[in-house]
């Protein structure tokens, strides 16, 4: 699997993925800032050369921050999906929805995002969408869970980081992930890993 998009898969590390994912080999190739219009310059050459069985796509949320228009963003993961799909067939396709956060701003917007890119994701085979809200979010309020908020230390101004979460977030996120790959694996292959004493040409 390839790890592709933003910062909020950037900080899902080697140690937290390798911990609960261990059987499954993980690429992280996301980077901080990352928008979707960079994303589309750069993903064949890194993301689209390694064929990945999996990519683990989080991305859009950098685009809401920077005001860029609702109708450009969808339209460019339109353009992401449709490349991947025709230059990688039988990969797999896992978007992470864009998460909640301790942002006003990004939380007002996100969830309508999220659908309208979940309706486009539907659209092409083998694609899921992994929602990070029913993860992350308080039960009864549209923001991020306290258990899951992530401290700042090196800034005066903030206690907290308000776009990302800390370790523990990523800890349930990587378990949530868990059966999914599962799933694909025994799709893909037709056993389960854990009946697989070989897994070295899971990626």
């Amino acid at each position: 699997m390839v790890i592709a998009g933003e910062s909020t898969m950037a900080l899902f590390k080697p140690e937290i993925y390798n911990k609960y994912l261990g059987d499954y080999t993980i690429i992280n190739r996301a980077i901080g800032g990352e928008t979707t219009a960079l994303f589309l310059t750069s993903m064949d050459e890194d993301i689209i050369a390694l064929k990945p069985d999996v990519i683990l796509i989080s991305i859009g949320g950098n685009d809401l921050l920077g005001g860029r228009c609702i109708n450009t963003i969808i339209s460019h993961m339109n353009l992401i999906f449709y490349n991947i799909r025709i230059k990688l067939p039988d990969t797999y396709i896992i978007f992470a929805s864009i998460p909640p956060v301790l942002s006003w701003k990004v939380n007002s917007i996100s969830p309508y995002l999220n659908q309208k890119i979940q309706q486009i994701l539907s659209l092409y085979p083998k694609t899921i969408y992994f929602d990070l809200w029913e993860i992350l979010a308080e039960e009864e309020k549209p923001v991020l869970q306290k258990e899951f908020y992530r401290k700042v230390i090196d800034f005066p101004l903030a206690k907290y980081d308000l776009l990302h979460f800390n370790t523990k977030g990523y800890e349930e996120i990587a378990q949530k992930l868990k059966p999914i790959l599962d799933k694909i694996y025994e799709e893909k292959y037709g056993n389960s890993t854990s009946n697989t004493e070989d897994n070295t040409n899971k990626k």
